[in-house]
């Protein structure tokens, strides 16, 4: 049986997809289908079998063309199952899917797995249209695999389930990769470190990370800070982030790595003491259970995704969205109360090793898999 996962990005692939297919490889064909970037060479080296997909991250004429692209894939390949991933190349895979099976009269299963859905990042009427989408998307899909309950009550809510199955999915990472047990060196001296894993991007809400900047800035009473935002970067969106702390004359309370090699990623945390995700919207944030499992406190907005992570005053702290003032006032605590960060960096520790295994994840959508490749799936 032949698998095909769709993604938008190289580095989605490697960061998100990588060790999942690989370990799937082993029972069945599959292939990543994304646009060529620097980290082909590298899942090439280890024998995944890429195909290269050009794909914009915006709306517009560019959708009719990836959709004819990836129709043009589809009949080349003859896959058993389009497995999409992400709103836009979603959108695209099942289109084209359904493309291929309308003209070619066969029958590929068309699985998409929501990794946030994006009217969760709208408002009234946007929002509205967006959930329309997503109910004629539905339709066009056998199955939708949920990283969060949260986004699959909404689907219910919405009629989802009447045109595709339904299944909770989970979310995971590499538990072993991510023990601080791995990575005994001292601490570099230095600022009080906060990470913000996540691509710099407008759903990340990285601007609000310039008014937390702001206020603690203000408070003479606590340490020397500095916001270390790692992942690559909307270029739009990086300038506008870059010109406010510029504006606001924060450059020395900001640091930005671009993406990191695991390797470095591990050495960074290793200097970090806390971890923090702004975003507006998530679909279960690998981000988070990676410092969680690293043990560094968390902290992040009350929002999908990432509230399914974090248990509020128990393994990290929730703030409301864009309460820059909340998030200030989280981070002084963390800071002048280490035994509260310690009690937060052991129970998170603790709760990621349980409930944060990618392997119980792979286990999940290889019975997924082979539902369809029996034809049980009911």
């Amino acid at each position: 049986m032949l698998i095909l996962d769709i993604v938008s990005t190289d580095q989605g692939a490697f960061r998100l997809l990588r060790k999942r297919v690989l370990a799937v490889s082993k029972t069945y064909d599959n292939y990543i289908v994304c646009p060529a970037g620097e980290h082909t060479a590298q899942m090439r080296a280890e024998n995944i079998d890429l195909i290269d997909f050009p794909q914009s991250r915006n709306l517009g004429l560019s959708l009719f063309t990836e959709i004819r692209t990836l129709y043009g894939i589809l009949l080349k390949i003859k896959p058993d199952i389009v497995h999409s991933h992400n709103s836009k190349s979603g959108a695209v895979a099942r289109i084209a899917a359904n493309l291929y099976n309308r003209r070619s009269g066969k029958n590929i299963d068309i699985i998409h797995q929501v990794h946030g859905f994006h009217f969760n990042a709208c408002s009234g009427l946007k929002r509205r249209f967006y959930q329309l989408v997503e109910l004629w998307l539905a339709r066009n899909s056998d199955e939708l695999l949920f990283q969060n309950r949260h986004e699959l009550q909404q689907a219910e809510d919405l009629g989802l389930s009447q045109h595709a199955r339904f299944t909770y999915l989970g979310n995971g990472i590499d538990t072993e990769l991510f023990s601080c047990d791995n990575n005994g060196r001292p601490k570099e001296p230095g600022p009080y470190r906060i990470l913000c894993t996540a691509r710099i991007e407008p759903v990340k809400n990285q601007t609000m990370l310039v008014e937390v900047a702001r206020i603690l800035a203000t408070d003479s009473l606590i340490p020397n800070f500095q916001f270390i935002l790692i992942g690559e970067s909307d270029p739009d969106y990086l300038l506008q982030l870059t010109s406010l702390i510029k504006k606001y004359r924060l450059a020395t309370h900001f640091k930005f790595t671009g993406m990191l090699k695991t390797g470095t990623l591990l050495d960074v945390m290793q200097d970090a003491d806390m971890s923090l995700l702004p975003s507006i919207k998530e679909g279960k944030p690998r981000a988070l259970m990676e410092s969680m499992m690293f043990g560094l406190p968390c902290i992040a907005t009350d929002v999908v995704g990432s509230n399914e992570v974090i248990t509020d005053g128990k393994t990290g702290t929730l703030v409301p969205l864009n309460d820059a003032q909340a998030m200030a006032d989280a981070i002084k605590s963390l800071m002048r109360d280490p035994e509260k960060a310690r009690r937060y960096s052991i129970a998170a520790k603790t709760y990621a090793s349980i409930h944060f295994d990618e392997q119980n994840v792979i286990q999940k959508l290889l019975s997924v898999y082979k539902r369809y490749e029996t034809g049980v799936v009911e």
